[in-house]
C-alpha cells in the first residue's frame, strides 16, 4: 500500500498493483470492499475527506456529502504552488506548499465546514524540505516541518490556537533521539501530541503556554522512531510497523 487511515470500522487504502495502477480502496469487514478512482485522501472517525479539483470535500461513512470548501481563489493567488490539508475530530486546516515555502492556510470545521481564522505563522528561518500537519483537537494543531540552512537540517513544531496564533513554538535537529526528532508517524489524542521514539511513546502537551513531555510507561518495545501512530476511538492508538498493527488501550 502507499497510504492508508483508519475511519471507524473502514480501512480505506491507496495501493498500485503489479501493473503500476493506482487505486483507492475501502474495506469494510461486513460488506464489499470498493474500487475507487485514486486519490488523496484523509479520514477522523466521522468522514473522509479528499481534494477533488479545486474543492476540498468530506463525505461520512455512509458516503453522503456533508460539505466543501471551494480553494479556487487560493489556487489562482498561489498558481505554483499544491495544496495540502490536516484533519482532526473537531477541525482541520488548509495550507499550500511549493516545496521552498507554506502559504497562508485556513482551518475549517470538520462537520460544517465552517471556514475560520488564517494561520499566522512564523517566519521560516530556511527552506521547506517537509512538513506535515496534526490539527485539530480541542483548541489546537499542531504544525511540524524540516527546514534547510545550509548543511543543517531541523524540526520545528508550531502550536496554534483555534483563532491562527501561534501558542508556542520549539525545534530539534532532525534526527534526533528526542520527540522532535522525526515529523511523520506522529497522532494527536485530545489535546496531545503523541509521538513514537526508541525509548517508547511520548505524549507532549502545553500547559500555561509552555511544553510538558511525558514518556508513556511500557510502551518502549512496542514502537521506534519509525513507528507510525494512528488515533483510533477513545482511549485507542494504533502503532503500525512494518511486519504488523497493533493496537495499545490508554485506561
Amino acid at each position: 500500500y502507499d497510504n492508508f487511515r483508519l475511519m471507524g470500522e473502514h480501512t480505506i487504502l491507496n495501493m498500485t498493483n503489479g501493473k503500476g495502477e493506482k487505486h483507492t480502496i475501502v474495506c469494510h469487514p461486513q460488506s464489499n470492499t470498493e474500487f475507487l478512482s485514486p486519490i488523496a485522501f484523509k479520514t477522523n472517525n466521522y468522514a473522509m475527506y479528499c481534494v477533488i479539483g479545486t474543492f476540498l470535500v468530506g463525505r461520512d461513512r455512509s458516503g453522503k456529502l456533508i460539505g466543501g470548501i471551494d480553494l479556487s481563489r487560493l489556487l489562482e493567488l498561489n498558481p505554483h504552488c499544491s495544496v495540502q490539508f490536516s484533519i482532526g475530530e473537531a477541525g482541520g486546516m488548509v495550507y499550500l506548499e511549493n516545496g521552498t515555502a507554506v502559504a497562508p492556510c485556513r482551518m475549517f470545521g470538520a462537520r460544517d465546514f465552517e471556514t475560520g481564522a488564517l494561520v499566522k505563522c512564523a517566519p521560516s528561518p530556511g527552506s521547506l524540505v517537509d512538513c506535515a500537519c496534526y490539527a485539530f483537537e480541542g483548541d489546537r494543531g499542531w504544525f511540524l516541518m524540516t527546514l534547510r540552512n545550509g548543511a543543517t537540517l531541523t524540526n520545528w513544531c508550531i502550536v496554534l490556537n483555534s483563532e491562527g496564533e501561534i501558542i508556542n513554538w520549539t525545534s530539534a535537529p532532525a534526527g534526533s533521539d528526542g520527540w522532535l526528532g522525526e515529523i511523520h508517524g506522529n497522532c494527536t489524542y485530545d489535546a496531545s501530541l503523541m509521538t513514537p521514539t526508541k525509548a517508547g511513546i511520548v505524549q507532549v502537551e502545553i500547559k500555561n503556554k509552555e511544553f510538558t513531555v511525558l514518556k508513556i510507561a511500557n510502551t518502549e518495545g512496542f514502537v521506534d522512531a519509525q513507528t507510525r501512530l494512528l488515533s483510533g476511538n477513545e482511549w485507542e492508538i494504533y502503532a503500525v510497523k512494518p511486519d504488523g498493527i497493533m493496537r495499545l488501550d490508554f485506561i
